[in-house]
C-alpha cells in the first residue's frame, strides 16, 4: 500500500471523524483552509477527503462554491429515522426468516459509561442487526445512517433519559437471540425518536460549531 494511500486515508478519517462530531454547524460551508491547518496536509488530500463524503451523502458540493455541511431540517431528520427504523425492520425479518443460521455471538464489552461509548454501542447493534440478513445492501443502508445520525445521536444525550439502560436492554436482547423482543424493542427505539425530531434539529443546531461566528 502506497505511502500517499495511506496519508488520503488518514486525512479522510482525520476529517469525516471531525465533521461527524459537529465541527461545523448544518448547512455551513466547509473551510478547506481551516482543515488545512487541523489536520497539517495541503488542500489537495483534503478535497479529495470531501468529494469522497458528497458520494457517501455526508457533505454537499456547490458548484463554484466548495463544500458544505447538508442541512438538517425536521422533514429531513424525520426521514431518516423513518428509513432507520424500516431498514433494520427489514433485516429482523429477514433474520428470523433463516433463525437457525443468525448466531448473534458475543457482544463487545460496552462500558456505556460515556456518551461515545453508547453511541458505539448503537451503532455496533445496528450494523449486527444489518448483518444477520445476509443482505449486502441491509449493511450499506445502516452503515450510511450510523454516519448521518452519528451528530445526533452524540449530541443528544440530555434529551433522551435513561440512554445507558435502552441500549442495555437492546444488547441483551440481541446477546440472548430474542430477534421478536428486539424487533419489538426497535420500534420503540425509533417511534420516541421520531417524536423528537424537533427538539433535536434545534439541539444539534445550537451544539455544532458555526466557524467565524
Amino acid at each position: 500500500m502506497s505511502k500517499a494511500y495511506l496519508t488520503r486515508d488518514r486525512v479522510y478519517h482525520k476529517i469525516k471523524s471531525s465533521l461527524l462530531t459537529g465541527a461545523f454547524a448544518p448547512g455551513a460551508h466547509i473551510d478547506v483552509g481551516l482543515l488545512e491547518m487541523q489536520v497539517h496536509t495541503s488542500g489537495s488530500p483534503i478535497r479529495m477527503a470531501l468529494q469522497r463524503m458528497v458520494g457517501e451523502g455526508l457533505v454537499e458540493a456547490h458548484a463554484n462554491e466548495g463544500f458544505y455541511m447538508p442541512h438538517l431540517t425536521e422533514p429531513g431528520l424525520h426521514d431518516t429515522y423513518l428509513f432507520a427504523g424500516a431498514t433494520l425492520d427489514f433485516a429482523l425479518k429477514e433474520a428470523l426468516n433463516r433463525q437457525a443460521m443468525v448466531k448473534p455471538g458475543r457482544v463487545p464489552e460496552f462500558e456505556l459509561t460515556t456518551d461515545a461509548e453508547i453511541v458505539a454501542a448503537s451503532e455496533w447493534l445496528f450494523l449486527a442487526v444489518a448483518d444477520s440478513a445476509d443482505n449486502r445492501e441491509a449493511v450499506r443502508a445502516v452503515a450510511g445512517l450510523n454516519d448521518r445520525l452519528h451528530v445526533v445521536r452524540w449530541l443528544k444525550n440530555g434529551l433522551i433519559p435513561n440512554r445507558k439502560t435502552e441500549i442495555r436492554h437492546l444488547l441483551t436482547l440481541w446477546s440472548n437471540g430474542d430477534l421478536i423482543a428486539l424487533r419489538r424493542a426497535l420500534s420503540v427505539y425509533h417511534k420516541k425518536r421520531l417524536k423528537m425530531v424537533p427538539a433535536l434539529v434545534r439541539c444539534v443546531h445550537t451544539a455544532t460549531h458555526h466557524p467565524g461566528a
